[in-house]
């Protein structure tokens, strides 16, 4: 993978310091149980004691960690090079997302009501999915990230097509989550949430599929 490291580089392994440092100042005052999941409504319905909240720093800070040895391991390693800068970018806003939800998690677990903000999480979702779109056009073949179809793989050109067009779906998807999480709330906001990514997920498989089936007949 090429070498070169840039602003995004960086700024992944800052923001998952400076939310480990934040978690390692507040721990001391948490509470001995801490709500580590909330139902769809947003109260808490599973409690574990507070050492659980170091496994997910650990994650934060393993998630640039991990992302940065994972082209090593990969037999097409050589085309992360024309793709390093977006797949920086998106290390970077997966490193963010997971960064604001633990953060989200011990503020909710530490305020008096407990009730998770389902707005405040569908928009950083929504918000990381159109990020992971907006640079998943210009992924090359591999066998780590974007859209691997036993179809994809098999051809640079159906697996170009299908992440210019996974890509926007995953936009206009995570647009779809950041705006219904104004408006939804509860099951209503869960199956919309799960059915649109569902949809995305199988829509994105069949058109990798049927564009092999043409591309192979043409």
């Amino acid at each position: 993978m090429n070498s070169n490291r840039g602003v995004a580089f960086w700024l992944a392994y800052i923001v998952a310091i400076l939310a480990a440092g934040w978690v390692a100042w507040v721990y001391p005052d948490l509470t001995g149980n801490f709500p580590i999941h909330w139902n769809t409504e947003g109260i808490p319905d599973r409690f574990a004691p507070k050492s659980q909240l170091l496994w997910m720093t650990a994650l934060v800070v393993g998630i640039p960690l991990f992302m940065d040895l994972l082209p090593r391991f990969d037999p097409r390693r050589k085309n992360y090079d024309y793709f390093s800068t977006s797949y920086q970018y998106m290390k970077l806003g997966s490193t963010v997302f997971m960064a604001f939800m633990l953060i989200l998690s011990i503020q909710t677990g530490r305020s008096q009501e407990q009730v998770l903000s389902t707005r405040h999480m569908m928009v950083g979702m929504g918000l990381l999915f159109m990020v992971l779109g907006n640079y998943m056009t210009k992924l090359r073949s591999n066998f780590f990230v974007g859209i691997k179809t036993p179809w994809t793989l098999s051809s640079d050109e159906v697996w170009r097509k299908t992440h210019r067009v996974g890509g926007w779906g995953f936009f206009l998807v995570g647009l779809l989550i950041a705006v219904a999480g104004f408006f939804l709330t509860g099951k209503a906001l869960f199956y919309l949430v799960i059915g649109a990514i569902i949809l995305l997920t199988a829509g994105t498989y069949l058109y990798s599929y049927l564009l092999y089936r043409s591309i192979g007949s043409s």
